[in-house]
């Protein structure tokens, strides 16, 4: 045992990947003994996607023009999931591999990092955090892009640090080329991530005094690059200028059919024919109009476009006027504000949402199981959150330019999720974008409580020791 406590602790990085790596294979081997697939209902849009890719039938795909934009905007996933189904069909445990491979990167990733700034076991903490949460295996356990999305956030917080240290031109370059792959990389799995981490490296470049001549050039040419090789355009402008009329359409079909929506609006009295456009997929919301795990049939590769694929595609808009005011009539009948000023409202509500919820005692009146487990998990990050209130201080005396993109990069993710999520279920999905920057700042945060309180008690016992 002692043995095998020195060996971990010798290597904590690599003790949280094989951890994360097991815990994760057990997921989906009792997945596949029970019968239990889909563990979420979006894994099977995007297996049905890849198998329709796979016959040349993507347009086969719910409604016309959606298959191509939902493969489109999330191309890096479903490249590995159309290649596993030519050569091995669909056997879901083999589609679930790559998913699981990167959950391990990230935990991987994750105690590398905590490793410059804390203690090995205090590292091997961090990445236990990554491999244990129940929400980060089960989402690196299915067939979605989540855990590639972090292992991508989290390798290029790695090139930040790296990027941040270098003195020399050549490794401002090389830094600089990693971390434009990566922001091109969330660009093919979700564009508003990767204008986000993009634009998180600008105070980064700012802040940090050697060589920021040639790193600002250097980001604003992965600022401008990055996002625009992606369709965001430059800087992600065209993302911003699409998506930002339509914020409350956006949180409406979020919302729309989910058991945990926390945002209304007003209904109109009249059904109001809709437009005929679909809707684009990075607009699109991944799983607030799904069926339940529970009612969604065993996969069939013969199987038509999934439910929740249709019912997403079918939410047309059309604009109307209502008491001098311009509203979007979304799903029929809901009256949709899209003004600045009800996006700017929304905010407060929404940031609990992405951060802080769901409590404990919302999920005492409901019915949905997945929202209580939700609530007792959401006690873990409480005390994370807590935790890492304490390693702020200490982050900025270690590494100051790491905490800059650290809190540049978690502020704007709470500010994006606040005015688009509609539902605690995506708000608490997304939320783990941000897990490595809260067990990051917390295991910091728990060296530090843990080294005060052992100097304080020596100070105590000291003088009695004296002779």
């Amino acid at each position: 045992m002692e043995r095998l406590r020195k060996m971990a602790l010798g290597q904590p990085a690599w003790t949280a990947f094989v951890v994360a790596l097991i815990s994760r294979l057990m997921v989906v081997a009792g997945s596949q003994v029970t019968h239990r697939w889909p563990l979420i209902p979006d894994e099977m849009s995007y297996v049905e996607l890849a198998v329709l890719a796979n016959d040349g039938r993507i347009n086969d795909f719910c409604c016309g023009g959606y298959g191509p934009a939902l493969y489109s905007s999330t191309k890096l996933f479903l490249w590995q999931i159309h290649g596993l189904v030519a050569l091995f069909g669909t056997r879901m445990w083999i589609l679930q591999l790559p998913a699981v491979l990167f959950g391990a990167v990230g935990a991987f990733v994750v105690s590398r990092i905590a490793g410059r700034f804390v203690s090995a076991k205090w590292a091997l903490f961090a990445g236990l955090v990554m491999a244990f949460l129940p929400s980060a295996v089960l989402h690196s356990s299915t067939v979605l892009r989540e855990s590639l999305i972090w292992a991508l956030v989290v390798g290029a917080a790695w090139l930040v640090i790296a990027w941040t240290e270098g003195s020399g031109l050549g490794r401002l370059v090389i830094c600089s080329a990693g971390l434009l792959l990566a922001v091109v990389g969330l660009g093919l799995l979700r564009d508003q991530t990767a204008v986000l981490v993009a634009w998180s490296l600008v105070p980064v470049a700012l802040f940090v005094r050697s060589q920021r001549r040639e790193r600002l050039g250097l980001v604003v040419v992965l600022l401008v690059i990055g996002p625009w090789v992606t369709a965001s355009g430059p800087a992600g402008l065209l993302l911003l200028d699409n998506s930002f009329a339509r914020l409350g359409t956006i949180r409406a079909w979020m919302s729309g059919e989910a058991e945990s929506a926390f945002v209304s609006f007003e209904k109109s009295t009249s059904s109001v024919p809709e437009a005929s456009s679909v809707p684009e997929a990075s607009s699109v919301p991944e799983a607030s109009s799904v069926p339940e795990a529970s009612s969604v049939p065993a996969y069939d590769g013969r199987q038509s476009a999934g439910a929740g694929a249709m019912a997403m595609a079918q939410r047309e808009t059309t604009e109307v006027v209502k008491d001098g005011r311009s509203l979007t009539v979304v799903g029929g009948n809901l009256l949709v504000d899209n003004s600045i000023v009800a996006n700017l409202k929304t905010m407060p509500n929404g940031l609990a949402a992405f951060y802080l919820r769901p409590f404990l005692w919302e999920a005492t009146a409901e019915q949905s199981l997945k929202l209580r487990l939700a609530s007792v998990e959401n006690i873990l990050w409480l005390l994370l959150y807590g935790f890492a209130l304490f390693g702020i201080r200490p982050l900025w005396r270690l590494h100051p330019a790491l905490l800059v993109f650290v809190a540049s990069y978690f502020l704007s993710v709470g500010l994006g999720a606040s005015v688009t999520h509609g539902n605690l279920g995506t708000a608490f999905r997304h939320r783990l974008q941000i897990l490595w920057v809260v067990v990051l700042l917390a295991v910091i945060g728990g060296e530090y409580l843990w080294t005060r309180r052992q100097a304080q008690r020596l100070h105590r016992v000291g003088p009695d020791l004296l002779p």
